[in-house]
């Protein structure tokens, strides 16, 4: 370069371009930022849950029933559970499922009264051995993801199906996902009116008197990944 071609102010050439250098890394930073984010977020909704059916593991589950009356309460409980789930984590409002356990199965802490329950005139087990709830629709969902688990809630409603009737209920119902560990945990509350399902009592044990009309009902099902 001749003396005519000299740049004037060269100082201000120079700090130009070490700004312009400055601001292509920092775009270059920022594009990468956002690759690597796009990349986690979609890793963390595919490691969510697997999806499709859980199998009921009998071993932790339970199902409790409390029955109110005036001349007696008890509380009554089942561990052979039966049944699986089936969820979607993208989509957990499309939650449905099947649980059921054996009539004789139920402990009250009475063995009498336990006999009692699977007669004709209470749950009638030699007919209809299996009391049995379905899932239909589950409605008012939230959810909540974290890095190591997938919460979500909302009302399940189905068919409960019992000594041989069948009626369509609701129940308030949490799940916990662990992906990592291929375990969910269930939890549900509802309540149903005995006489629905043709359940009489007997003489000297009525509905209203000593057995509630009203049953209240809560389990905690424990689930794997198939």
């Amino acid at each position: 370069m001749g003396e005519s071609d000299t740049v004037p102010f060269p100082e201000i050439y120079a700090d130009h371009e070490v700004e312009m250098r400055r601001k292509m890394l920092a775009k270059m930073f920022i594009a990468t930022a956002v690759v690597f984010a796009v990349v986690g977020i979609t890793s963390t909704v595919v490691a969510d849950a697997p999806s499709g059916s859980w199998a009921i593991d009998d071993d932790r589950s339970q199902i409790r029933f409390v029955s109110d009356a005036p001349m007696e309460r008890f509380t009554g409980t089942s561990s052979a559970i039966e049944g699986e789930i089936r969820f979607d984590p993208d989509d957990p409002s499309a939650t449905e499922g099947t649980i059921q356990f054996p009539v004789e199965s139920v402990e009250t802490g009475n063995s009498t009264r336990d006999r009692h329950l699977t007669q004709e005139s209470w749950l009638h087990a030699d007919e209809h051995p299996n009391v049995t709830f379905e899932i239909g629709e589950f409605e008012d969902v939230r959810v909540a993801r974290g890095d190591e688990r997938l919460d979500f809630e909302g009302t399940a409603t189905g068919t409960v199906t019992m000594r041989g009737e069948s009626n369509e209920e609701e129940a308030k119902v949490q799940v916990a996902v662990l992906p990592d560990q291929n375990l969910a945990r269930v939890q549900f509350e509802l309540d149903f009116s005995v006489r629905d399902y043709g359940v009489e009592g007997t003489r000297d044990r009525g509905i209203g008197s000593s057995v509630g009309e009203t049953i209240d009902v809560e389990g905690t099902i424990y689930a794997t990944a198939e």
